[in-house]
This record gives structure tokens, sequence and C-alpha cells, in this order.
């Protein structure tokens, strides 16, 4: 069985592997891990759900006395990887789901760097996870007593980092945030207050139910409204831990993901900081932006989903930004993962900088039609395993009108299978995506 996705290992709290007994098993093999490293510090930090400080002392049940634990409470994910370089840790534990709603739980696994771990680690902690799940007299460490855990609190650390990227002055008089009442929550106005313009801020109240619900990244509706009420010049919305950050303009309007990192990475080229003049996305991430960047002399190198992919891929190329379509932005220079509240002040600079308007920006960054479809399916078959499936997705492609790409494949943390159709004329991607839809339907049994 594989329990890490894309973003770590998620699922309905209550429900195996969510669950606080998996959760000692994971602390054990942890526990391995880090003997195996010679490693001895871990930090532990959670979002704002109901089950996380349950999690966490589970956890930490399952990790050895000879491991030093630092609980850092509530914090953002962004912030455990800065507690993790700041404090000299070996390991990072968050206890989150993201962007998933309250029901949800999940962990996410930092290395000594701050950035998500690779896959050989990732690999050797599934085998030690199944191994103490098959035997029934478990042979790894064992203890008697529960380890000691240190609160340790960084939050004041986080705020003053990020306060050092603040722009001198800022372009709008009124801006709204969103937190999704998640781990965000208590450090926006710490952070933006210094802004120098009106903030709103909004969906901070957490009560361990109400994390992404209807608020946040993921529902952008309820930051429009606020937008419009308030008549703000932009909106920002976060996500549950605070990786992600969405952006809406003036009327509400999401500004698509892959224009912020267009936008973004054509700053960094003016300014003459873009590594090898290359921009890292996601093989989901929309043609256009490739098109767009490459007319400017900015090259797309494309990774697998996830920002860990990403992450990968800028240390392999040389490059030293990326990310993906779903909010997630990687300054390399500056941090190793995504960060939600630092891509916000980084695109509130540019904006102030700009001699232009952010719809002048925008053009600039012309994207292909596109049209995305999330289909449950009952499991997740191998396409190798499906004779002639890909072979068809391939001749749906090969026989588009114009210009453009089909994209199948599964979630990597739910049971999904995503399909995504563009090109440059609108009508070819409906009539494409309707031929997708029937042939998925043909060889995977949807739910």
């Amino acid at each position: 069985m594989r329990y890490f996705g894309t973003d770590g290992i998620r699922g309905t709290y209550g429900r195996f592997p969510m669950t606080e007994a998996f959760a000692t098993q994971l602390g054990r093999a942890v526990t391995v891990f880090l003997r195996k490293t010679a490693a001895k510090t871990l930090v532990v930090g959670r979002d704002t759900r109901f089950s996380g400080e349950s999690l966490t002392h589970a956890l930490c049940r399952g990790l050895s006395e000879t491991v030093n634990i630092l609980d850092l409470g509530i914090l953002p994910t962004p912030a455990v990887s800065q507690a993790i370089l700041a404090l000299k840790a070996d390991l990072g534990v968050v206890i989150t789901a993201s962007h998933n709603p309250s029901s949800d739980n999940g962990f996410k696994l930092l290395g000594s760097g701050g950035q998500k771990l690779p896959d050989a680690a990732l690999m050797f902690l599934e085998e030690q996870i199944e191994n103490s799940l098959s035997a029934s007299d478990f042979k790894g460490p064992s203890w008697q007593h529960f380890p000691k855990v240190r609160p340790e609190y960084f939050g004041d650390s986080y705020v003053a980092w990020l306060q050092n990227f603040l722009p001198k002055k800022c372009s709008l008089k009124r801006l709204v945030i969103d937190a999704a009442n998640g781990a965000t929550s208590d450090f926006l106005e710490k952070v933006f207050s210094h802004l120098g313009c009106d903030v709103i801020y909004t969906a901070r109240e957490p009560n361990g139910y109400n994390i992404n619900d209807a608020v946040g990244s993921e529902h952008t509706e309820f930051l429009s409204e606020q937008i419009l009420k308030h008549k703000a010049d932009l909106g920002i919305a976060f996500d549950g831990d605070g990786d992600r950050c969405v952006i809406c303009d003036d009327l509400g309007r999401r500004i698509p993901g892959d224009q912020v990192l267009g936008i973004l990475a054509l700053d960094l080229e003016r300014r003459g900081i873009l590594a090898h003049h290359q921009c890292v996305a996601t093989i989901v991430s929309n043609l256009g932006l490739d098109h767009s960047l490459k007319y400017h002399g900015v090259q797309v190198l494309r990774s697998d989903v996830g920002d860990a992919q990403v992450w990968n891929q800028i240390l392999a190329s040389g490059s030293n930004f990326g990310g993906e379509s779903s909010g997630h932005i990687i300054f390399k220079d500056i941090a190793p993962c995504g960060d939600g509240m630092l891509t916000a002040i980084m695109f509130l600079s540019l904006l102030s900088r700009s001699e232009v308007s952010l719809k002048e920006l925008q053009r600039e960054i012309a994207l292909f039609p596109q049209k995305i479809c999330n289909l449950k399916v009952i499991q997740k078959v191998p396409f190798e395993e499906l004779v002639g499936f890909q072979e068809g997705c391939q001749q749906l492609q090969e026989h588009m009108a114009c210009e453009g790409r089909v994209l199948v494949r599964y979630s990597g943390t739910e049971l999904k299978i995503r399909l995504l159709v563009e090109a440059l004329e609108e009508t070819v991607v409906e009539e494409t995506m309707i031929l997708l839809k029937k042939w998925v339907a043909k060889y995977i049994k949807l739910a």
C-alpha cells in the first residue's frame, strides 16, 4: 500500500490511515528514519482542525525518548519550514490536510533543509510503516515512557522574517485577505498591518470545524463578495495551512494561477534575477504560459504535479523560481517551499513597483482556452494495464484541429481522475472534452 501522495498522507479523520493508531506507527517509522540518519531533533506543527491536537499527541507517542521534540503548535506549513532552518532541526511534521475540509487531516514531512522529503526518504518511511503495521510483535524501537515534548513558539520569528519583504510603499488603497479560518489566521494582521493601506481581514476565526468551509483558496466566491462589498482594489486568499495564495482583482474575478506565476516570473526576469531565464511549472499549467514567457525570452520547464516535484525540477535545472497553478509558488533564493503569505507580499511589491496596471500585466500572459474535469473513480487502475487507453488519448490529441493538448492523470490525494484539454479555439476544447470523457468512461469504472 502507498500512503504518501503528491502532498504527504491525507484522509478522512477516524478512518485508516488517518487515525491515532496510524499516527503512532508513523512516529515509530520516523524514529527509525532519524536513527538511520543520526538525527535527533524533530519539530511538529499543525493547522486549526479539531483533530490536529489528538493526532499530534499520537504521533509523539510513537517517537523514541532519544528524539528531541519541539511542538510549534498551530503554525502555517511554510513557517514550520522556516522553523526547521532557524532551530537547526533534522525533520519537520505538519499535521494538516491543506485545502481539504475539516473532516480530513494529514501529515506533511519536511527535511532538514525545510523542503518536502525526497522520494527515496518517503519510500523508506513507507517500508517502515508497512513493517510496523504488519508485524504482530513490532520489532522496531520500543520504549515504556512518553517522550518529552517541549513547546516552542516560533510565530513572532516567522512574522519578523516576512516583514523583511514588505514593500516600502503600497499602490493599493484597500485590500481584502481571507485566511480560510486556517493556520494563517493569527498572523495576518501582524504581517500586513505594516503594508500602508487599508486591510480587511476575513475568515480568521477558526473553531476547529470551519477551516476551508466555503472560504479560502478553494472557495474564492466568498473573497469576491468581500472585495465588492468593501470596494477593495485586490483580494488574497490562503488555504488551510498557508502554503497557497490565490488572488482576485477589483471586480472579484480570480486571476488564473498561471497568470500569477507568469507575472512574477517576468518581474524577476526584468530585474535580472531569474536564474538561467527559466521558470518551472507543472504538466497541468496552461500552454499559453510557455508561449507568453517565450516571447520575453523565458523558458518554461515542466515537472510532475506537486510542489515537491517543482522543487526537484528547480534544483535539477539550476532555476530559482517556479510553482503550480493552484497557488503553490517557490522563490528558491528566499524559501525552500511554497509560502502563501510570501507570495502575496511579492505580488504586492511587484504592483507597487509597476508603472502599468494589473490588467496590463495580465495581458502579457495570454492563456489558451482550457477545460478541466475531475471524475470520481472506484479505483486507480494503472493506465499501462488498460490496453489501448493511452493510444486513444494520444489520437484525440492528434486529431485536434489546432495546437493544443490532452492530459489525463490520477489525483495524488483522492480517488479521482483528472482530465485536461486546451487549445487555441474554445469550440475545439469543448468538443474534445466530450469525447475524452466518453473514452475514459469506456475504460475506467467511475464512482
